[in-house]
């Protein structure tokens, strides 16, 4: 279990204590106070202090007491207040807007696929308007906490801008305040593949892990075959995400391997979602060039663990297996070290699902509209 930090200063402690009391309550669901000092080693005074504040606000309800044996006042449970709010998470591509709704309490409610030539002009204009058509009586627009957006290119997301995107033709883009100032509401952007990464750390593959590299892989329709192309990373370090001093950590693509990847089938793509389908030759080839780039990152960055995902399920066994085998063959052999490959818990809407969780992050957290980018969901 985590603890509470002892040598960062004040505010950062402030928001470590209050963003683990928030995270063991989603764990868990409901907890008394009793229960959560117990868990996280606060002070009595410094979780009374963080309990009143999210009371105050509605971000905590009390849920009646908790069932006890012992004799004496019983202890009252206490919940995220899941109606105090909802947020949007939206993975832009260049032809599609991946959308999921969530309540306050981290739980998705709707997802959504939605066709959008995003590289067109304006395109603030289309995700206010797919924004608004969410808002209903279930979800009114004054409880609209903020929109996420993952976008794929590098991004600055403490000032909300697209530096770079080829995908969508953008560069030195304020995507952010442009979209605020349509919904009147928190726009928090990040690099898609972080997002994905956040989805993993928060609810997915990561939760158990202290630091991974996320991948995304993307399989494009070409002809009668998918190229499986868009390769991307992410960097979850010692805890949270690690962007680097220009937001461009992890631009991997095709800089690791000049050789496109393998183009397959539509049933071979099956073969890779089949948890129980056999190594093919074609299969083997494809987790031997897969492994050959991870292991360079591998070697690199030393990670407790890889997570794949992208557009690709990737569930099959037998593929996982080889390409972990092929990755601790081919790297620096270290006593004791033995790297651990996963899919992603997501697929499609992993994007979505981590923009979502920036925005819930923030609001918990108590912090501007504008989150400092190494703040996010700890793991449990």
């Amino acid at each position: 279990m985590n603890t509470p930090q002892g040598k960062a200063n004040h505010s950062s402690t402030a928001i470590h204590n209050r963003r683990l009391t928030i995270q063991l309550l989603r764990e868990y669901g409901q907890l008394s106070r009793r229960q959560l000092g117990e868990l996280t080693g606060l002070r009595s005074s410094t979780l009374t202090y963080i309990m009143r504040d999210l009371l105050e606000h509605e971000v905590v309800r009390t849920v009646g007491k908790r069932a006890s044996k012992s004799v004496g006042k019983k202890q009252v449970l206490l919940e995220i207040n899941p109606h105090v709010g909802w947020s949007v998470g939206i993975g832009v591509d260049t032809e599609a807007l991946l959308v999921v709704v969530m309540d306050a309490a981290g739980d998705v409610t709707s997802k959504d696929r939605i066709t959008c030539d995003t590289r067109a002009d304006r395109v603030e204009d289309r995700l206010a308007e797919l924004v608004q058509s969410l808002c209903n009586n279930d979800r009114p627009a004054d409880r609209l906490l903020g929109v996420g957006l993952g976008i794929p290119g590098v991004v600055n997301p403490d000032e909300g801008l697209i530096l770079q995107s080829t995908m969508l033709r953008r560069k030195m883009f304020p995507i952010g305040s442009l979209l605020a100032a349509r919904i009147d509401a928190p726009v928090h952007v990040d690099n898609d593949v972080n997002c994905a990464a956040i989805a993993e750390a928060r609810d997915g593959h990561g939760t158990d892990l202290n630091s991974f590299v996320f991948f995304i892989i993307n399989a494009i329709e070409s002809g009668d075959r998918f190229a499986l192309a868009g390769v991307g990373s992410a960097l979850y370090l010692a805890g949270k995400m690690y962007r680097g001093r220009h937001f461009a950590s992890g631009e991997i693509d095709a800089l690791l391997d000049n050789d496109p990847l393998e183009r397959v089938t539509a049933g071979q793509l099956l073969q890779l979602a089949d948890h129980a389908a056999p190594l093919t030759p074609e299969l083997e080839a494809i987790a031997a060039r897969l492994a050959r780039t991870m292991a360079i990152v591998v070697d690199l960055i030393d990670p407790q663990a890889l997570i794949i995902g992208g557009n690709v399920d990737l569930a099959n066994q037998a593929v996982i297996q080889r390409i972990a085998e092929s990755i601790n063959t081919d790297i620096i052999p270290i006593q004791g070290r033995q790297i651990v490959v996963r899919g992603s818990r997501y697929t499609t809407h992993g994007v979505p699902v981590g923009a979502s969780c920036r925005v819930l992050d923030a609001v918990m957290l108590g912090i501007g509209h504008h989150m400092p980018s190494d703040r996010l969901f700890m793991p449990r």
